[in-house]
């Protein structure tokens, strides 16, 4: 499922994101699925993989599960996901 070794690191979405006048901050402690919103950064625990879903409203966008729309804590629950940390709006 989420075995693609490819894609970008937290450090590199927020230069990009500067770069387009969007400023990003990266939190990793304190988040609140249901007040923050932005880029969440998940661990899965099998198969062992990290993956980037859109965190808003209390409500998960994941566009590798063919742009599904997930309860935040659902979805957590369902895939064994683990939160490492959120890129927000500085």
């Amino acid at each position: 499922m989420y075995r693609v070794e490819q894609g970008l690191y937290a450090g590199q979405m927020v230069r990009i994101a500067k770069k387009f006048d969007m400023p990003l901050k990266r939190r990793v402690k304190g988040i609140d699925l249901e007040e923050h919103e932005g880029i969440l950064g998940v661990e899965y625990k099998d198969p062992h993989a990290v993956h980037v879903v859109l965190l808003f409203n209390g409500f998960i966008f994941d566009p590798q599960e063919q742009g599904t729309i997930w309860d935040a804590q659902v979805y957590l629950a369902t895939f064994h996901g683990i939160v490492i940390d959120l890129l927000e709006e500085a």
